[in-house]
């Protein structure tokens, strides 16, 4: 969820223009100046500039300003990350008809994030945005009702959402629109829909063009798997619920990723969630898995891929834990792979749904990696959940 917040001006102000009128009280001058301290356009990258002006507009009612406030609060930008003071910037920023405040109370709603979780009033909200012309609302809405992510699976009604999402110039609802077709049996509209999206320099779309065919083809032991299922969105920071949930729906059962985070509760919304936790949720669930490590080694990297390519030639995903170089983790589920490309299938709940990215071996080496997966982990190795079949 991230909010794209544009003021639309007669024409674009200079720096000098902007303070001027902001200086003199002007709320729409100083919200439209916090965004440019915010995104470091035309001057450096300031969050605490950015938030002392957005400040100053919500605090003349300003409901652009108001949203602005409430995600830096949701973020913690320029400021400690306070979930409870962003839902209250974002209702006051709703109520007032703003788009992007609507969308973020939703995506509040949602998560449980500041306030009581609820699906029906995230929905609703989601759906005022919407109306008004709120692209990335629209996709949420096609997104929740494909997955049944907290709502009862309506496609019909997610094609049309993700349509007038497309319509309005998100290429990312081409993607999930492409999905829908294709599960419609629809395969050379879906084929047309994501060359739409790679002519629009969608980056996921390739991928999606070259699976069309991979995910009718059968399998054959030590040579290709894949394994189908829906995929959830995240949502924000929120991959590891996420990615234990799509398996969780894999083996039968209806838990969504915030059923899997309320258990648990030493990792609060919007952080990392340890593993350990979320084996133990799965047992709560009525769910038996298990943590596997692998060597970060060479050796490990070729025992490790062994095992996930039988999990996978069995029918089976497997949940995954990547650290990228900057030191931030990530969580995915591996669902097939092919050796005669040399790569490996990921569902990864950050992407936009259906959530299919195709990985090269050599990357997947380089990434599947942690040794901040669980507080049992004591060095860096190549971590996977799996159901306990002993």
């Amino acid at each position: 969820m991230l909010p794209l917040l544009v003021l639309v001006l007669a024409a674009d102000p200079s720096i000098a223009d902007l303070t001027a009128a902001a200086e003199k009280g002007d709320p729409a001058a100083q919200t439209a100046l916090s965004f440019r301290y915010r995104d470091g356009k035309g001057v450096p990258r300031d969050n605490a500039a950015a938030l002392k002006w957005a400040r100053l507009a919500a605090d003349q009612g300003h409901p652009a300003g108001l949203d602005a406030v409430g995600w830096h609060y949701y973020r913690g930008l320029g400021v400690k990350q306070n979930f409870d003071v962003s839902a209250g910037y974002f209702r006051s920023a709703a109520k007032k008809g703003n788009a992007f405040g609507q969308q973020n109370l939703a995506a509040s709603y949602f998560s449980g994030s500041g306030v009581e979780q609820d699906y029906k009033l995230a929905f609703e909200w989601w759906e005022k945005a919407a109306k008004q012309g709120n692209s990335e609302a629209m996709l949420r809405l096609g997104t929740v009702l494909a997955a049944g992510d907290g709502i009862d699976p309506d496609e019909a009604k997610a094609a049309e959402w993700c349509e007038k999402s497309a319509a309005a110039g998100n290429t990312d609802a081409l993607l999930l629109l492409g999905e829908l077709k294709r599960r419609a049996g629809k395969f050379d509209e879906a084929k047309g829909v994501w060359e739409k999206a790679a002519a629009a320099k969608n980056p996921a779309a390739a991928d999606l063009l070259k699976l069309l065919a991979w995910r009718d083809r059968k399998p054959e032991p030590e040579k290709f798997a894949f394994v189908d299922f829906r995929h959830i969105h995240q949502g924000w920071n929120n991959c590891a619920p996420t990615s234990s949930a799509m398996y969780a729906r894999f083996h039968g059962s209806t838990a969504t990723p915030y059923d899997f985070k309320r258990l648990c509760p030493a990792s609060p919304i919007g952080t990392g969630t340890d593993w350990s936790d979320l084996i133990a949720a799965a047992g709560k669930l009525k769910m038996k898995w298990k943590l596997l490590t692998f060597p970060h080694t060479e050796a490990g990297f070729a025992k490790g891929t062994a095992f996930l390519r039988g999990e996978l030639d069995a029918g089976r995903p497997v949940v995954i834990d990547f650290n990228f170089a900057n030191g931030s983790g990530h969580t995915l589920v591996c669902v097939g792979y092919s050796t005669d490309e040399n790569v490996y299938l990921l569902r990864d709940p950050a992407h936009p749904s259906p959530g299919l990215r195709i990985m090269p071996a050599e990357e997947l080496e380089k990434l599947w990696q942690s040794r901040h997966y669980s507080r049992v982990a004591t060095e860096r190795v190549r971590p996977v959940i799996v159901v306990d079949r002993e």
